[in-house]
């Protein structure tokens, strides 16, 4: 990333090894009260990101990452991280985007493209 860029992260409450993601298909599907992302699934639907969502994303103003538990863990230093959440990556300083709490409430894609775009215009982005 380039001096003076910025970028969201998205990081789901979830690891990103075979096992993990083919544990976490199945609680979606069966159980999916006991699923620990919303972030998932709010986001994507069985096998692949929901249309609407994935829209959303290409079009905002900012670089837009996802990454699972593991590889977040791997790339940045924040160990209290709650998770699932987004931050705000200015060059190597992270800002929380939006809240665990804030990523477990919201009921589906629209509510959460709502959230991001109130955040982007708080932020004056």
């Amino acid at each position: 990333m380039s001096q003076n860029q910025k970028q969201l992260i998205f990081v789901y409450n979830a690891n990103s090894d075979a096992w993990s993601l083919f544990r976490d298909f199945f609680i979606k599907i069966f159980r999916p009260s006991k699923y620990p992302c919303n972030l998932c699934m709010v986001t994507f639907g069985p096998f692949t990101m929901k249309r609407t969502w994935k829209e959303f994303i290409e079009k905002l103003s900012l670089p837009t990452r996802f990454l699972h538990k593991d590889e977040f863990k791997e790339e940045f230093d924040q160990p209290d991280a709650l998770l699932p959440c987004a931050y705000l990556q200015s060059n190597d300083e992270l800002t929380l985007f939006i809240t665990q709490e804030t990523m477990n409430s919201v009921e589906g894609v629209e509510e959460l493209k709502d959230v991001v775009i109130k955040r982007l215009i708080d932020l004056g982005l």
